[in-house]
């Protein structure tokens, strides 16, 4: 029995190594679950209140901490790079408008659509009927 088994786990190594990965990851997910996420869990369901305030203000603070690390980042390179402070400034401020007139057209165009598709099945009820029969 063991002859047959050993060339097996040889010719098959990969599997087997492939197959105990997987029974690992497991079993450190599963500690992972009891030790981290499942105080965080219970707190979140007992004291609600305070949870979301944490969570809310560490979602800000990660935002305006990446948007801060941005802005420091790219005058820093405009600096080496050897323009004035009134060309980064200038940059620094016509950047984020033109990306808020980008999402400003986009909500616009999706707007349109959806007017238009609105206008298209208000009139012709026919196609709601069939949409609703299949």
């Amino acid at each position: 029995m063991k002859n047959k088994i050993k060339p097996l786990l040889n010719k098959n190594s990969s599997l087997f190594d492939i197959s105990l990965f997987i029974v690992i990851s497991a079993f450190v997910s599963i500690i992972i679950m009891d030790i981290i996420v499942m105080p965080i869990t219970v707190f979140a369901v007992e004291k609600t209140t305070l949870f979301n305030t944490i969570l809310k203000n560490t979602a800000i603070s990660a935002i305006l901490i990446m948007l801060l690390w941005t802005i420091a980042n790219k005058s820093l390179q405009m600096k080496k790079s050897g323009h004035s402070v009134l060309k980064i400034l200038a940059t620094l401020s016509i950047k984020p408008l033109k990306f808020l007139g980008i999402i400003f057209c986009f909500i616009i165009i999706v707007g349109l659509i959806i007017f238009i598709l609105y206008l298209f099945f208000s009139v012709n009820n026919s196609f709601l009927y069939k949409i609703m029969s299949n």
